[in-house]
């Protein structure tokens, strides 16, 4: 959702929220949320700017999620190991249900680096006996 809309929204809200504080003044706050179309607008426009909200936030996720996992296997380590804290920070709340994928990467990745030092200790085992 891009901004311009999430303003409107807002906008929007708290413009009913006005409107709703100043009837509620003038007839008394219990009568006028008694009334079937006030209790009724009262939780549409926030479920729906929820709904829109999280998918907005589901996006944002996916995309850090995605950065973070591409900086795993960065040949600095210090970097990798602050990805994967909060790789790990991430998961506790995220995984399975979330972040489905998560351990199928992790697998790949641990055995692409597997297959990766085994390639590098036969060259370094090569290069010794020369």
């Amino acid at each position: 959702m891009d901004l311009e809309i999430e303003n409107r929204i807002a906008a929007i809200l708290l413009k009913e929220a006005t409107e709703l504080k100043r009837q509620a003044g003038n007839e008394g706050v219990h009568v006028y949320l008694q009334q079937p179309k006030v209790r009724e607008e009262r939780y549409s426009a926030p479920s729906v700017a929820r709904s829109s909200l999280f998918k907005t936030l589901s996006i944002e996720k996916a995309v850090i999620r995605g950065l973070l996992l591409s900086t795993l296997d960065d040949p600095n380590r210090k970097l990798c190991t602050a990805t994967s804290m909060a790789v790990a920070a991430i998961a506790v709340y995220e995984w399975p249900e979330s972040w489905p994928d998560l351990l199928l990467f992790l697998l790949k990745l641990i055995g692409d680096q597997t297959s990766m030092n085994e390639g590098v200790e036969k060259e370094r085992g090569c290069n010794s006996t020369r």
